[in-house]
């Protein structure tokens, strides 16, 4: 419910409807890759995060040296 509200929810209410907030063929992506699933970890540890990769309408702006996407 949490990500559906920072994703799904404003592209709907902004009437951006479906073409926005959801990884799918065709659709704008913005999202980055995490080196660890922070759902899995407790409040106090999510600063130790690290982006692998950050992708910008689906196309990578930045990868990590712990990543090849090649």
């Amino acid at each position: 419910q949490a990500l559906k509200g920072f994703s799904t929810m404003p592209s709907l209410i902004s009437g951006r409807g479906q073409k926005f907030g959801q990884i799918l063929p065709g659709n704008k992506a913005d999202f980055i890759l995490l080196d660890q699933d922070p759902f899995d970890l407790p409040p106090s540890q999510l600063h130790q995060v690290r982006p692998l990769a950050t992708f910008i309408e689906g196309k990578p702006v930045y990868q990590s040296g712990a990543l090849d996407l090649d």
